[in-house]
């Protein structure tokens, strides 16, 4: 049986000079044999390549144990066969813990299959009639189509059907001219599916991944595959036990678990957690459990960290002008990212990100601009707000309402009322007050000043349930490094207290899936310009081929060919991996996003 998904055949992205040329030139059909222990799959491979290559014996346990490759002629093609062993048994899982066995079959197939064959005799509840059935040399002449299309096993009718009813029979002890006949069947679909499909083997982001670490060595080309596959592995399972429904009854065992054992369930890291998991999975044998385990890690790490690369603290400085907003961003960020001086006029026009790493986390500060200022038009205040919400997508882990110690006027009353309006009551939880001018206190206690402060302060602290910092910008040395580990603490005790949820709702929703489709945009357009590329650079050199060099010409010819290839694959691999700054960067997104906010525009009005 041949699988096949449309949307997962397209041209890999070649790495060189030498897998380009293969994968335009040569005449070469890559076939995985994929199927659970026992059912046939290294005997199948030694049919196609027509010798015992492939160790191949009736046992009760798999003999297939590693990934390994074979090779062919048939007809015009140069013909690879890899044989794998069944790697979803427990016993594969327990022996390759680290997914190298099952990142080397990425690497043998690379850049992908053009045909991917599960040798099938168990599927489900088989009778044994069935059984006996699919197996060619019970099928007495008759048709496996009529075979397929009579059958009662439900299973196996859907499975034929997902992979376009190709599917073949195949007797591993038949003589030579039978066998001949039954390869011939077979690869004939094999290029018929390879023609479908323009040439293109299957692909996915795994064999991506192992094209674009074409440059690097085997052993540290494999360590990436694997730890791709071991990162995506619990994220998978989550998702297919959550589809049936199960995903509250595995939290909840998995709670009981932890609980049980006395462990801590809420430490700071998400690493902390991801590490109990392999402990957990290596520990116990059940399946069950297995599955228990890695679905309700996803499903009880908190919105915002289920993502291990989702590292980030994203932080929004709110407030009116002058309260000290891009001076507080700069403490943060403990360098002078932001322009700020003592003016009368606001020096921030625009928002403006800037970072720095705490505790190995990456600070995002977005620094705005006075969003409700009174010269400041509802447009252009539209249109900040749209370039916040952009530059802290999928939505920030702290919203600081910066104001300054002293006299607090109606005028900033009312510019905190129409910030408080905006994100609405649910954002209330993720607000901390940041007091700036810490200095023009003269070494008065902070709470001495709360007790004199005007109803309004004392009003916004209960509102935020006592998340206040105090900052004086002017610090320098351990008084700024003090009030910068005391803010960033209280952000991540509040996240803790979130759960590790990040500010969200539907506007910031929408707005993430269109930078995701821009992105995805951008880098399929990024792919096709470096296909593009290297096909003339491809053209340009056989061209001049032809022309009569001496071997030290030729020498040079190719190590300048090859020199180009990388810089042109270096530099489109680099704009991939850097296409979502490019989507943020460009006013279009601005523009989408701007059109989404304008129902806002009730908010901005007196």
């Amino acid at each position: 049986m041949l699988l096949s998904d449309p949307e997962a055949y397209r041209p890999p992205v070649p790495t060189g000079f030498q897998e380009f040329r293969s994968a335009l030139q040569e005449h070469r059909l890559r076939l995985l044999l994929a199927g659970r222990s026992g059912t046939g799959e290294s005997a199948t491979g030694n049919s196609i390549l027509q010798r015992k290559h492939f160790l191949s014996r009736l046992a009760a346990t798999a003999v297939t144990s590693a990934c390994a490759t074979g090779s062919c002629r048939w007809a015009s093609w140069d013909v690879e066969v890899l044989d794998i062993p069944d790697l979803f048994s427990p016993e594969v899982a327990q022996a390759d813990p680290g997914f190298e066995e099952r990142g080397r079959c990425y690497l043998l197939s690379a850049p992908g299959p053009h045909a991917v064959g599960p040798t099938v005799t168990q599927l489900g509840r088989f009778t044994s009639q069935d059984l006996r059935a699919w197996q060619g040399e019970d099928l007495a002449g008759g048709s496996l189509q009529q075979y397929v299309r009579d059958t009662d096993n439900r299973a196996l009718r859907e499975l034929v059907a997902e992979c376009g009813g190709r599917c073949c029979a195949f007797d591993n002890r038949a003589a030579d001219g039978e066998r001949e006949a039954q390869v011939g069947e077979l690869m004939k679909l094999v290029e018929e599916l390879e023609r479908d499909h323009g040439g293109a083997p299957y692909t996915n982001d795994l064999y991506h991944l192992a094209q674009t670490l074409g440059g690097l060595s085997h052993k540290e080309r494999l360590r990436r595959v694997a730890e791709r596959l071991a990162a995506g592995r619990a994220v998978a399972v989550a998702h297919d036990w959550c589809k049936l429904g199960l995903a509250a009854l595995l939290g909840t065992l998995f709670l009981l678990y932890l609980l049980c054992r006395k462990w801590n369930m809420y430490k700071s890291t998400l690493c902390y957690l991801l590490s109990y998991e392999e402990q957990l999975l290596v520990a116990t044998q059940s399946p069950l459990l297995n599955h228990v385990v890695s679905s309700s890690m996803s499903c009880l790490l908190p919105q915002g960290l289920a993502n291990p690369e989702e590292s980030q603290l994203r932080l929004i400085l709110v407030g009116k002008t002058g309260a000290g907003k891009s001076a507080a961003g700069n403490s943060i960020l403990r360098e002078k990212v932001f322009p700020s001086s003592f003016s009368a006029v606001s020096i921030t026009k625009h928002c403006k990100k800037g970072s720095s790493t705490w505790k190995g986390r990456e600070v995002v500060v977005v620094d705005t601009p006075g969003l409700f200022d009174t010269e400041v038009s509802d447009a252009e205040t539209l249109k900040e707000i749209t370039c916040c919400m952009v530059l802290t997508s999928p939505g920030p882990h702290a919203l600081l309402l910066v104001i300054p110690l002293g006299r607090y006027t109606p005028e900033g009353q009312k510019a905190t009322e129409k910030i408080l309006a905006m994100f609405g009551e649910r954002a209330r939880e993720h607000m901390i007050l940041l007091f700036t001018r810490k200095d023009d206190l003269d070494g008065m206690d902070f709470h001495d000043y709360l007790k004199q402060a005007p109803r309004a302060i004392q009003e916004l602290i209960r509102k935020f349930r006592g998340r206040y910092c105090v900052f004086n910008n002017k610090a320098t040395g351990a008084e700024q490094e003090d009030q910068r580990e005391q803010l960033l603490a209280l952000v991540q005790d509040m996240v803790d207290k979130c759960k590790g949820r990040y500010y969200t709702n539907s506007l910031y929703q929408k707005i993430e899936e269109e930078i995701q489709k821009e992105t995805q945009v951008l880098q399929e357009n990024f792919r096709a310009e470096l296909e593009r590329e290297i096909a003339q650079i491809i053209q340009k050199f056989e061209e001049d081929i032809r022309k009569p060099k001496d071997e030290l010409e030729q020498q040079e010819w190719k190590v300048e060919m090859e020199r180009q290839l990388a810089e042109r694959e270096a530099h489109w691999v680099s704009r991939q991996q850097t296409a979502r700054d490019d989507v943020l960067s460009q006013s279009k997104i601005l523009e989408i996003i701007f059109n989404m906010l304008r129902f806002f525009s009730s908010l901005f009005k007196d």
